[in-house]
């Protein structure tokens, strides 16, 4: 698939990502070498890469356009400035010194819902 998928499709196929994402085991890593946040939304699979935002970028279930993951470049150095309501629910796990992080959170798990409602702010939906 070469040619660039519209925003209307994958908005369409994503109505539910908000439920989905409260409902689905995910993982969340950050490069700080890189300064890449990278998302995986249930088990990683087969996907293709669509560039929702200046640093956003979405794995797509090429089957269905559903959102099964995303990555997001330059996350604490542009994005974050760019983002204040999003950023308090990250610094301070990315305060942390190690080179690369993942945090796997659970539906059970979750943490007042907060970093499950960043994550779908983040994704078109």
């Amino acid at each position: 698939m070469d040619e660039k998928i519209g925003s209307e499709e994958i908005l369409k196929a994503n109505r539910d990502l908000k439920r989905r994402l409260s409902k689905s085991e995910f993982d969340i890593t950050y490069d700080s070498e890189h300064d890449i946040l990278m998302v995986t939304i249930g088990s990683p699979q087969e996907a293709i890469t669509e560039q929702t935002g200046d640093q956003v970028y979405c794995r797509l279930d090429p089957d269905t356009l559903k959102v099964v993951g995303f990555s997001i470049t330059a996350f604490k150095r542009l994005f974050l400035k760019n983002e204040p309501g999003i950023a308090k629910n990250f610094l301070t796990l990315l305060e942390r010194p190690r080179v690369m992080e993942t945090w796997s959170v659970k539906p059970g798990q979750r943490d007042g819902g907060s970093i499950s409602d960043v994550l779908g702010q983040l994704c078109p939906a």
